[in-house]
């Protein structure tokens, strides 16, 4: 807007002159600053002064109030919630913060309007607000606003008032972080954040001699900013640790109710360095607003607190997904065997399921049975080192999605993140073959036997041709069936990982074997079963589940009057068996090859569905981009070109020459238990109790 543009606002402007209330006078101003292009074209700064100009020269009388607004709102309204309470959380739990937030967003609060963060809010209300902060370039204008109405500086009485209120409120946060510091939970994983140590202690300690004169010298604010760095020193240890002791809901908020409020103090710091710049207080002014603008967005709150525990959880989930992919011949053929044991127990599963369908229950008792189906096959599965092909990808994609964390920005590691896609597909294309080309045979054979005993097939007629319907990619769901499988298969994994953390965090291992009913176990037998379940009790817990949420869906979509139901590749295939096994000799190939399409089918949407969802909740979890995909998969591609053959078989020559081009970059791992107690001691040496010149 040029200068000529504020002559046709002039009418709206001497409207707010005539406005009595300070805030809808404040208020008016903004929303119609907001509603006009100052910053439009190349001289956005020009046209804006400009225009400031002209109002100071047109209308010298809203200027003058609009200046005495503002440095009256500033002396009389406590500013001490802003600082404190703007982008912090509460001290109430997560559960009862949720649901503040959620009910404030349909019925906000009542404004107090002592204090500064509630007089904004209503300035920035949300009609101008949302206006205000779509703009292109709104900071620079809310520094360039200041700057006009306060050209010579903030006054002295001003500049007062807000360093009181800056020294309170970091004597608010600090009393925060000492008793957010000693909680129990948080004690348990630092034992030795004793008070001598604790760096929280010594910085409110420090900043009380500067209380009396209420002003930081340079070496004052260096000692102090060396206390912030200890306490961060601290955080990060805590953050080590969870690879080794796990994490816990009430844990995460914690440990970001404390980084919230740390880097709140050294931001209110900073603003008492005799060396800041003015500018940076008042974008540091402008984020609070920002802030206060968006106080009620459930999803930043459920980010930030739910982050370090989804972190964990698929953590744990990629450990186990390490061990699903083959880096050789031994390892490829190792895969196979497994999958092949998975395959043979699915082909008896697949039986059973039949025997049960047969069994006179009521909904409730046929979803039990079949739940325990499932749930005992593929425990059974687990016990006996068989694999599921379906149940990897779930665990492979987390894995995936630290590689990616790792090969940010680099050419070699982004070269070796190829290599080892490749044999991901190659071990999952073992796996499935294993399953499928076992669960078959098992199921034909098992009809066939059952024919030959009984005399007639082990599927009546009509039990076949549902079946066969069942798996038409066009003319049955199948296709959604198996979407939904997948998101099951996904579940589990998640929740595999969830019961590991949960296992690490609350010791369970070792509280087992300490159960009465266990008395007479030999000690090796206790420490035999501590190691198991330490090692197994998520996968256990979680192939449980999945066979609950496997077998009851169906029912459900009963119950419900929904068309939900799941088809699993393996299943699939075991259940083909079973019909060929009786009618083989009498179906025509176009009654089985829509069956054989959606075979195919089922398979790639099961793996693709919980593939997915594992390597988005993984990478957010992470909060890696996938900026690079397309060069990635560039060299996927450009491998398949040249060695198409690595996609199905390990090649020893072109797998030593993958090796050499990657330089081994993944095939070593972080031992986390070292490099936490490396941390930790350069944590003790930093909190140890020092004599020092100065008062501090």
């Amino acid at each position: 807007m040029r200068v000529a543009d504020v002559a046709a606002v002039i009418p709206l402007l001497e409207n707010i002159i005539q406005e009595a209330d300070r805030t809808k006078r404040l208020a008016g101003f903004l929303r119609l600053w907001a509603s006009y292009p100052w910053f439009s074209g190349e001289d956005n700064q020009a046209n804006a002064r400009a225009a400031l100009a002209s109002i100071d020269e047109n209308l010298p009388l809203l200027a003058s109030k609009l200046r005495i607004d503002v440095r009256e709102l500033l002396l009389e309204t406590d500013a001490r919630s802003l600082l404190t309470e703007t982008g912090i959380p509460s001290n109430d739990g997560f559960l009862t913060e949720t649901f503040r937030i959620i009910r404030h967003r349909w019925i906000p609060p009542l404004p107090q309007i002592h204090t500064l963060k509630d007089q904004l809010g209503l300035i920035f209300h949300a009609e101008a607000g949302r206006s205000w902060w779509e703009m292109q370039h709104g900071s620079e204008q809310l520094v360039l606003l200041i700057n006009w109405l306060f050209p010579s500086g903030l006054p002295e009485d001003v500049l007062i008032h807000l360093r009181k209120s800056v020294f309170q409120s970091l004597d608010l946060l600090t009393l925060r972080l000492v008793t957010l510091s000693v909680e129990p939970v948080l004690l348990a994983q630092v034992s030795d954040w004793a008070t001598n140590a604790n760096p929280f202690h010594s910085l409110r300690y420090s900043l009380r001699h500067c209380w009396e004169d209420e002003v930081v010298d340079l070496p004052e604010f260096d000692a102090l900013k060396s206390l912030l760095v200890r306490g961060q020193t601290m955080l990060s240890l805590l953050r080590e640790k969870r690879f080794q002791q796990g994490t816990s809901v009430q844990l995460s908020n914690l440990i970001y109710r404390i980084e919230c409020n740390l880097s709140r103090t050294k931001q209110l710091l900073e603003l008492l360095n005799p060396n800041v710049p003015a500018g940076k207080a008042w974008h540091f002014f402008d984020t609070l607003l920002r802030m206060h603008h968006h106080r009620y967005r459930l999803r930043k709150h459920l980010n930030s607190n739910l982050g370090m525990l989804a972190f964990q959880i698929t953590e744990h989930a990629g450990q186990t997904g390490e061990h699903y992919i083959s880096h050789n011949k031994q390892e490829w053929w190792k895969m196979g065997v497994a999958a092949a044991k998975g395959g043979l127990i699915v082909g008896f599963l697949s039986v059973f399921k039949a025997f049960l369908h047969r069994l006179p229950l009521s909904l409730l008792g046929t979803a039990s049975v079949y739940s325990l189906n499932y749930a005992f096959g593929f425990i059974a599965i687990l016990l006996s080192g068989g694999t599921l092909a379906t149940k990897q990808p779930a665990m492979t994609a987390t894995h995936m999605a630290s590689l990616l964390e790792e090969s940010r920005g680099s050419e070699k590691q982004l070269q070796a993140l190829s290599f080892l896609i490749v044999k991901l597909i190659r071990t999952q294309l073992i796996a499935l073959a294993g399953n499928v080309l076992v669960a078959f045979p098992i199921a034909f054979l098992l009809g066939a036997a059952w024919m030959q005993w009984s005399g007639e097939p082990f599927l009546s007629q009509q039990e076949a041709e549902h079946m066969m319907h069942d798996l038409h990619p066009v003319k049955s769901l199948a296709l959604l069936h198996a979407a939904i499988a997948g998101v099951w298969l996904f579940f589990s994994g998640l929740i595999s990982g969830y019961y590991d953390n949960r296992l690490k965090y609350s010791q369970l291992q070792h509280r087992i074997v300490r159960l009465p009913i266990l008395r007479g176990l030999s000690d090796a037998r206790k420490v035999a079963l501590s190691h198991y379940l330490e090692h197994h009790f998520g996968s256990l817990v979680g192939n449980a589940i999945l066979g609950l949420m496997l077998g009851s869906t169906g029912i459900v979509g009963q119950i419900m009057g929904l068309p939900l139901d799941i088809r699993h590749v393996t299943f699939s295939a075991a259940n083909l068996g079973l019909v060929l096994s009786g009618y083989g000799w009498v179906l025509t190939f176009n009654a089985v090859w829509p069956a054989l399409a959606g075979f195919v089918g089922i398979g790639l949407v099961n793996l693709l569905v919980s593939f997915s969802l594992a390597l988005t909740v993984a990478m957010r979890s992470r909060r890696v981009s996938f900026a690079e995909r397309r060069k990635l998969l560039g060299l996927v591609w450009n491998h398949f070109k040249n060695h198409p053959f690595d996609f199905i078989y390990p090649s020893k020559k072109n797998e030593r020459s993958a090796d050499l081009r990657s330089g081994g970059i993944f095939s070593t791992t972080l031992d986390t238990k070292h490099h936490s107690s490396n941390i930790e001691k350069s944590v003790r040496r930093s909190t140890e109790p020092r004599l020092t010149q100065n008062r501090f």
